[in-house]
């Protein structure tokens, strides 16, 4: 009996995994991670404690806890261990023999898990900020272009100057094939004011090979790359470099070379990058090049940034606000609440609490849909009757919130709830019939911290529930429940 109720539990705890990435929810996936590592413990002390193979199963929650929930990685991975440790209390042969080398082993591999998966999350956040960053600036670069005067001296120089700057390298420089052989002409960094132009051949070279081939080519050590010329590399104190093939009217005309004097300076993903910033110098070569093509090219980079801002603004937009009224939700009602709070003065402000009566049958005759559009419809009316300044959020289920501001904030409030009330009273067309519901309001005014006024907002509006429902009361202080008495 004791494990299929432990069986049960442990099922309840993995449905987390399922749950939506909604912040409003986080709370449910840690508390399944630790009632989970609770139904391990208890599984393991019924199946042979410290040499129970079920112990191994806290690597899944510890896994999934790292990933999924960063901020609390260290307590996921702390209790982890204890869980893990935790048969050394009552298991007498914990220490001893095979019992002792799985605990090792276990414990070792929980630690280098959390830790990879800690870096693992780390590097990639890292790495989409510093993508979002380089889009911004190239597609600068291509505006820039598109907007010079025209010196393709000057324009090529300063896109030089910001690809070195944006991937950390000592130079850069833009060559073109004249005959066999590839001048760099343009440059950025050290040598740059010798005047003298670079010669490369073009059949004895890194640079020529990326020309021939119209393909990248990445050196991360020219001490042991064969295809560098390495006299010519050592000359110039270069160790690692990117080059990429620049293009006019569809044909390879000449190269950019971005460089280091440090071995891998550069990763994979920069070759992109400096691919992206070749295309600005090929538009700047190119000045007669089709408009269309360079505009289309620009259009990319700019969708590729406006969707990066879109996906930033919609994880705002769904942390902040209910999906279904698109009101507030209950974190953005109490910060603003806090703000209002925080203002120079005395506190002029007032909580409703509001409740729908009725609510309930409409959602279990007429189906969850119509609920949810007497919901929506409900919140249109709320809206409908806010002075401005004010705020509505939706809590859940039923229950919405409204902040009032005014100089005198309780009464406010009461004239706030009366047309309310009003305006919840006329039937709502749901289904193709009338459904009806009423408003039952607390009203909270005082200087307490904004937990309290929504909580004695909440006490006041049970009263108002209790005397028949479809009115308002006002909080006093013997309306508060015990437990917030202390």
């Amino acid at each position: 009996m004791v494990l299929v109720c432990s069986a049960i539990a442990l099922a309840w705890a993995a449905m987390t995994c399922l749950l939506p990435h909604d912040p409003r929810l986080m709370f449910l996936h840690t508390a399944g991670v630790l009632v989970a590592l609770g139904v391990l413990s208890a599984l393991v002390a019924a199946t042979g404690g410290a040499s129970s193979p079920l112990r191994a199963f806290v690597l899944v929650y510890l896994l999934y806890g790292t990933w999924f929930l960063p901020r609390r990685s260290v307590p996921i991975v702390a209790v982890s261990l204890l869980a893990n440790l935790l048969p050394l209390i009552y298991d007498g042969g914990a220490l001893a023999g095979t019992a002792l080398g799985w605990t090792i082993t276990l414990t070792a591999t929980f630690v280098a898990a959390g830790w990879g998966v800690l870096v693992a999350r780390s590097k990639l956040t890292k790495t989409v900020r510093i993508d979002a960053e380089r889009l911004k600036t190239i597609v600068a670069l291509h505006r820039e272009v598109a907007q010079a005067e025209f010196d393709v001296e000057e324009v090529v120089l300063r896109i030089l100057e910001r690809a070195r700057t944006l991937l950390g390298a000592s130079a850069a420089s833009a060559g073109i094939l004249e005959g066999e052989e590839i001048v760099y002409k343009y440059r950025t960094g050290p040598g740059r004011d010798s005047g003298a132009a670079i010669r490369t051949p073009r059949n004895a070279s890194l640079s020529g090979i990326c020309l021939t081939s119209g393909e990248p080519a990445h050196c991360e050590d020219s001490e042991i790359d064969p295809r560098v010329d390495k006299a010519a590399c050592r000359a110039q104190g270069l160790r690692s470099m990117i080059i990429v093939p620049l293009r006019h009217r569809g044909e390879v005309v000449g190269v950019l070379n971005v460089n280091s004097p440090q071995a891998r300076a550069f990763e994979d993903d920069d070759v992109r990058t400096v691919e992206l910033i070749g295309g600005a110098i090929s538009a700047a070569y190119g000045h007669a090049v089709d408009l269309t093509t360079k505009q289309r090219l620009l259009d990319e980079l700019e969708a590729t940034v406006a969707a990066l801002r879109d996906s930033e603004a919609k994880l705002s937009q769904q942390a902040l606000h209910d999906p279904l009224t698109r009101l507030p939700n209950r974190t953005l009602l109490l910060d603003r609440l806090r703000v209002a709070l925080a203002e120079r003065g005395d506190p002029q402000i007032a909580v409703l609490f509001v409740d729908l009566d009725g609510f309930k049958v409409v959602n279990d005759n007429l189906g969850h849909q119509s609920g949810d559009a007497l919901l929506v419809e409900a919140a249109e009316r709320i809206k409908g009757v806010l002075r401005v300044g004010d705020t509505a959020a939706r809590l859940g289920g039923d229950e919405f919130a409204i902040i009032c501001k005014a100089p005198s904030p309780l009464a406010a409030g009461v004239r706030v709830a009366k047309r309310l009330i009003l305006a919840l009273a006329a039937p709502f067309a749901i289904a193709d019939c009338d459904a009806f519901v009423t408003a039952s309001i607390g009203i909270a005014a005082h200087g307490g911290s904004p937990e309290d006024l929504l909580r004695d907002a909440d006490a006041a509006m049970y009263c108002a529930k209790a005397s028949g429902g479809g009115q308002y009361a006002v909080f006093e202080p013997e309306m508060q429940p015990a437990s917030a008495l202390g």
